[in-house]
Order: structure tokens, then sequence, then C-alpha cells
């Protein structure tokens, strides 16, 4: 017997907290006691009966899939094609087409047999059956299509520890405490810890929004000092009530240095190690997301979408008007036909059963026949129509639709709540502005203002200070040919889409390498700019160190040896923090290629430059050399640190990842309509809003007189919620307070998964009337999880 001391519901507990409670001062506070008591990494492992050497024994794997549960979600079955049929013929205006439909049969059948008055009703029968086979047969083919595709990308192979020995399972079959082998580029199958010594940077931007790798390990908290304190109005935002701004800084501390734990879903940016799973299946957070939330509306007729709801009005309203025409023309033929018998002016002045009860009858014939008619049959056919050509057009554009209304609700939206990595930004960190040689200017300007000398520097300082491992590549994507899986590269109007690979930041100092190179070529070419450097300076070149980056240091350095006839033997390279490395040099390259000492006129225009590229919501960065005559390095090959000292400044450069370019345009569009934009991030308040201000969702106007806010997830949750950290915070939003905050709320940052979906949720049920509605249809964006 499987004798293990933790449960699903304690670990899974443990993982919200992780997730709701990210900045420093949370985790001290709320997190670290918990992983205290479970006796931190190594008392996990403990408990869960494995380690990172040996991992789980082979024979106990049932024994922990009914402890734990599988790790696989076992989608529900099929809707069979007459289930789809059944609900198309729940569609009001169907059914008073069927209704009208046997009414025309009957009349034509009995009194127009002769003239083939049934045709009408047959006809209307078979436009019903078109509606109802096209539009089901749409809603079966695109559930194979998903089921299929979900079915593909759900199954694939892990490295994993069993009884001491490395081997290859299918991830399906992985259970918790078992224990997994990383490295780049894996996606993770389940929620885990990494505590033992790693290099491993995880990307979680598919699940928080955070546009920058995490470093793994046991929990590593920034020395106090070697951060910046945000401003009073971040600080404002942390959930400290009475605290003074002075305390809140004093308090305040950022995201942790490294965090253990790891969730499904997220993908291995770099480095390799070990995980050891605490969570699989329905038990992982992403689950808990993506898992069914039950759906309390009271609105009867929420199964349905809005233009359904639409038909469905205006169903009942032709059949009221049809039924009141209908009925009138009636009463004015029976009262037609009284006038004229009394008045004798009719064919038969005398009472005639034969004649007159035939003409009676005619009357209701003409009344039931109007009544039929007001009905459109054709339209339940156009809709269907127009909307699986929505869905073509769609495909066309690679974007799948599970159901088809979805198509026509979107065209109903009167919010929008988008993620902003990867949807409003292209999700490729970018050089936007350099200071350099004294003045601000453009990327693209910089090889027109600067000499040779200088340029060729500044590339070489880029290129060289960087791991071989970032790269820029062209976009690939899977497709599948003959039934195998074959990388496709993506193109857009005929030209080859980049993509990174390997740290962000870097893959954004080259791609300026690049753009200094005026490289006009396709991503992953061969004579890309920065490849000749690599070529000339390769890491395993003889002679070679480096001092590597820490959080307390917030720089790193590269040592190399010169080829003959270069100014110096040697040359050190330092990236890092501008203000760290501002610091450490005493001159600068002027754009001649000339060293010029640095006087306290040019330096406090660096530290303007650098102001003013943080208040654009940019990262800076300061370039440096030092030409050495000998090399400083030890007999073991380190650098000490005292080489970095009166370095050459060569640039500043400001990075972020930039909005899309048809962003603006978008939401000036989408405002216009009456759509209101919200953001919804997992990076800081001042990026955060600095980004919103850019694409037009947080206007100047609406922050000076308050009709637009921005917030952290942290207020927000302790504002709406009734219960924090529940699994389930849909169902504990205080509408009235949620009420109160929605309709001015336009950017919340430092937001986890959940708060989306809390948002969502609360301004869904919501009744107040905010820009001509009562009731809003909230589309979401976002990648991964989001």
């Amino acid at each position: 017997m499987l004798d293990v001391k933790l449960d699903a519901e304690q670990i899974k507990r443990f993982t919200l907290l992780n997730v709701n409670n990210r900045l420093g001062h949370d985790v001290r506070d709320k997190v670290m006691p918990v992983w205290t008591e479970m006796g931190e990494a190594t008392g996990m492992c403990e408990k869960l009966l494995t380690s990172t050497t040996s991992g789980v024994r082979s024979s106990e794997k049932e024994e922990r899939q009914e402890k734990f549960g599988r790790n696989y979600v076992e989608p529900p079955p099929l809707t069979p094609f007459w289930r789809f049929c059944l609900d198309a013929l729940e569609d009001p205006t169907l059914q008073f087409l069927i209704v009208a439909a046997i009414v025309s049969l009957l009349v034509g059948s009995i009194f127009e047999a002769k003239c083939l008055g049934y045709l009408d009703g047959i006809a209307i029968l078979v436009a019903v059956w078109v509606v109802v086979f096209v539009g089901a047969a749409q809603e079966a083919g695109k559930q194979v299509q998903f089921r299929s595709l979900t079915d593909s990308a759900s199954d694939e192979l892990v490295n994993v520890v069993r009884d001491g020995v490395q081997t290859r399972i299918s991830n399906r079959d992985v259970v918790v405490g078992d224990c997994v082998v990383l490295s780049t580029g894996d996606i993770l199958c389940a929620d885990g810890i990494i505590f033992e010594r790693n290099t491993l940077k995880i990307f979680e931007g598919s699940l928080t929004g955070e546009s920058h790798a995490i470093i793994k390990g046991n929990y590593e908290f920034k020395e106090k000092g070697h951060f910046p304190v945000p401003t009073d109005l971040d600080l404002q935002q942390m959930n400290t009530p009475g605290a003074t701004p002075e305390e809140r800084a004093a308090k305040y501390e950022p995201t942790p240095e490294r965090t253990p734990i790891v969730f499904k879903g997220t993908e291995v940016q770099d480095g390799e190690g070990r995980m050891i799973v605490i969570g699989v299946g329905t038990n992982t957070y992403e689950n808990t997301l993506l898992g069914d939330k039950d759906d309390d509306d009271d609105d009867e007729s929420s199964g349905r979408s809005i233009m359904q709801r639409k038909l469905d009005d205006m169903t009942i309203l032709i059949t009221k008007v049809g039924a009141v025409f209908g009925i009138g023309i009636i009463i004015i033929l029976f009262i037609r036909f009284g006038i004229l018998f009394s008045e004798k002016a009719c064919c038969k002045e005398e009472w005639d059963h034969t004649v007159h009860h035939m003409q009676w009858i005619k009357f209701f014939i003409i009344g039931i026949t109007i009544f039929v008619v007001a009905v459109p049959e054709g339209l339940p056919l156009a809709v269907t129509i127009a909307l699986a050509f929505s869905v073509t057009k769609m495909m066309s554009d690679m974007n799948m639709v599970k159901t088809s209304s979805a198509c026509e609700t979107m065209g109903s939206a009167t919010t929008i709540c988008s993620d902003k990595t990867g949807t409003l930004t292209t999700s490729m960190m970018t050089v936007m502005r350099t200071w350099i040689a004294g003045e601000q200017m453009e990327p693209k300007e910089v090889a027109g203002k600067v000499s040779e000398k200088l340029r060729e520097k500044m590339m070489a300082a880029m290129t060289i200070n960087t791991s071989d491992k970032t790269d820029i590549v062209a976009k690939t994507m899977k497709k599948m040919v003959d039934g195998k899986d074959v990388e496709e590269v993506v193109r857009l109007e005929g030209k080859v889409m980049e993509a990174y690979s390997g740290n962000a930041t870097e893959c954004a100092m080259i791609k300026l390498v690049n753009v200094l190179g005026e490289f006009k070529g396709e991503a992953g070419d061969a004579d890309m700019p920065y490849k000749r450097f690599r070529k000339e300076f390769p890491e395993t070149q003889p002679g070679r160190s480096g001092i590597s980056f820490s959080s307390k240091r917030k720089r790193m350095s590269t040592l190399v040896p010169m080829p003959e006839g270069s100014e110096a033997p040697w040359m050190l390279f330092t990236k890092g923090a501008s203000e760290m490395v501002m610091t450490l040099c005493t001159k600068y390259m002027n754009a001649d290629g000339q060293v010029v000492d640095i006087d306290d006129t040019l330096r406090k225009n660096v530290e303007d430059s650098i102001t003013a590229f943080a208040d654009l919501g940019l990262r800076t960065i300061s370039i440096a050399y030092k030409a050495l005559q000998e090399s400083p390095a030890n007999s073991d090959g380190a650098l000490p640190d005292e080489v970095e000292a009166d370095l050459i400044l060569i640039a500043v450069v400001g990075i972020e990842d930039p909005l899309r370019e048809e962003v603006p345009g978008a939401i000036r569009v989408c405002r216009q309509a009456g759509i209101t934009v919200r953001m919804v991030t997992g990076d800081n308040l001042a990026t955060a809003k600095a980004i919103s201000r850019k694409a037009g969702i947080l206007s100047e106007d609406g922050e000076r007189t308050g009709s637009e806010i921005a917030m952290t997830g942290e207020q927000f949750r302790s504002r709406v919620l009734t219960a924090q950290d529940s699994e389930h915070p849909e169902k504990c939003i205080n509408q009235d307070e949620f009420d109160q905050i929605w309709p001015k709320l336009r950017v919340l940052a430092r937001s986890t998964p959940t708060d989306k979906l809390v948002l969502v949720t609360g301004i869904q049920k919501s009744r107040i009337q905010v820009g001509g509605f009562n009731r809003q249809v909230v589309a979401v964006t976002g990648d991964g999880t989001n």
C-alpha cells in the first residue's frame, strides 16, 4: 500500500497560493509558511516517496493514478448527429415554419389539391430540412476536427526517471512523484517543483503574460537595496490597508529571483534540469482554469447566441403581426360578406349552404395563408449559409471556430478583455530607442549618423556578449502531410516570418545588429550580420572568459582575444542595467569613433535619456567595452570583478515588447464603435500603463478625470472577491463592489489567469447600464491558457 503523506487537495491549494501571490513580500507572508510546513522541497519529495535520482517505482503507477488521478482528462463523448439535428429544431423560427408547413399541407391537400396547393407546405418542409441538415453537418464536422486536433496534441513522449533509470513514456502515463527530465524547447506536461541545481528558464507568458523567462529553483529573494522600489502610485496598489507610502516601500519586494513551482503548458526556453511532478490531469492549474465552469446565469435564453435571440424575438413579433393581420382579414371579409348579402349585392341573394359555407372556408384559408406567408422561410437557411461562409473565411485566416454562432457573437461584442504579451504586442523584445554618441535616435537612424568604427564596435559588443544559444530563426509550424508531422516555414505576404530562439533580451540585441548591418535578407539566413561575429569569436575560442549575470551585479562581461591589427590584443565587452554600468564608465565613443572623457554635461545627458526611455516603458541597457593589453583572467580562467572599471560607453538601448503595428488603429476603431478594450496582463503596473497609453486603451483625459483607471490583480481580488485563494473565484464575486470598478477599469496588471476569469464572469453577470447596454457581450483574446 502506497503511504504518501500529501493529497491532491493540499498540493492544489499550495499551487493556487503561488499563482495568486507573486510579489516577494506576498511570497514571504503567505507562501513560505505553507512551504515550510510541507517540509520544503526535500520534505515534499519524502512525503511523495520520490527523489530526483531514482524517481518512483514503475510498480506504483496504478496506485498513484488511483490516489492522484491520471495525467489525462477524458474528453466527453462525441455528440451524435441526431442530437445536433434536435438542437437545430429547438429554434423557434424553425418550429413556427414546421407548424406553418403542416397547416399549409392540410389546407392545400383538402381544399386546393387540384391546384397542387400542398406544394407550398412541402417547399417549407424542404427548406427546414436543409437548414437542419446543413447546420448539424457543419457542427458535427467541426467537432471531429477539434477532437482530432486536441487528441494529437495531447499525446507526446517525455523523459522520466523511474526505478533509477531514465526512460521515455507517454505524457499520459506520468504520475505524481515522477521525475521528469527537461531540456530546451520542452512543453511541461504537468505541474511540478524544481529545486536542485539546474539551468532552467521557463517562459510562462501563456499562463501569466510575463514577457521574460523565469529562473527556477528553490525560493531566492532579491536583496534589499539591489532592486528599484516602484513609485508611490504602484505602491498604493499593494494590499496593505492603512500603511503609509514609506511603510509600503520598506515592505515591498519584487518577484523572487527564483521560484520552484512550474506549471503544465509552459515552455522551457533555455537550460536543462529535473522536475518532480506534483499535479496531473484535473489537478493541474491549467485544468482548473480550462475545466468546465458552472453557469448559474438566471437568463433562460443564456444558451442561445445574440443573433439567435434577436431572431427569436423577430419570429415572435412576426407570429403576432401575422396572426393579427390574418384574423383582421377574416373579420373584414366576413363584414364585407354580411354587407353585400344584406344589400343583396352578391351572386346568391338566398342562403345556400353549398355555396356560402365554402365561401366562409375560403375566408379562413385566405387568413391562414397570410399568417403562413408572413414568415420568411428562407431566413434560417440564409443565416446558416452566412455562418458557414464566415467559418470558412475564418479557417482561411488560420482561425478555427468551434461553434458557428461564435462568428456572429463576435460582431455583438461590447467589451474586449485582451492579454498583452503576444496579442497586443509581438512577443518579440525589440530595441525601440538608442542613445549613442551623445544623441537619442531611432535604431534605423544609427547607421547613417555614426562612423563605421563606432557601428562595428557596437555590433561586436552586442554579439560577442550574448550566448550562442540566442538566435533569430525562420518561424515554422507543424503540418500533417501523409500522416506525418512536417515543419513548414511560415510566410506572410511572401516574406519569411522571424522567430526568437533563446533569451528574448539578447535576441533584441542581435536583431539590432542586423539593423546596424543593414541586413535585407530573410530570417535564418546564414549571412545575417551577427553570425559573422559569431564565426570570428566562437564561444570555444581559446582564452575567452566571462563574468555571468546575477541579480546583484545586474551586468555581464565577456573577454575575448582580438585578431592582429586590432585596437588592443584583448577586449572586454560589458552590458547590463544602465544605472550599474554607467557608474563604471569614465569615457565614451563619439560619432567619429574617438574615445572621449565623460564630463558632467554628458553624464547628465545620458541620465536624462535613461529617464526618458523609462518613462516610455522601455527597459534600458548600457553597452560598454574596455581595451586591454593582456588578459586579466586568473589561472583557472575566471575573471575578477575588478576588471569591470574605467569602461568606455558605446550606447544605451531601450528595449520593449512592441505593439503590433495594427493595434492602435484597431483600438481606435473599437472606441468609435462603442466597444471598450481592457488589457489584462501579468506585467508590472508601470509597463502595462505605458503600453496601454501607446495602444490607446488608457487615454490622458480618462486618467485625469478618473473615468479610466488601472490597478493590480492583488488590489482587484481584495476588493471584488468575498473569499481569497478559492479554487473557483468566479463564484465568490461581490457583484455590488464589482459594478463600482469594472466600468472604469482599463488595465489590470500583475494579474493571474483567474483574475481574467473573474473579470469576464463579473462583467457578464452585471446588469448596470454602461454605454447604452444593460448587458455586456464580452470577447476575450489571448494565447495559451489565456
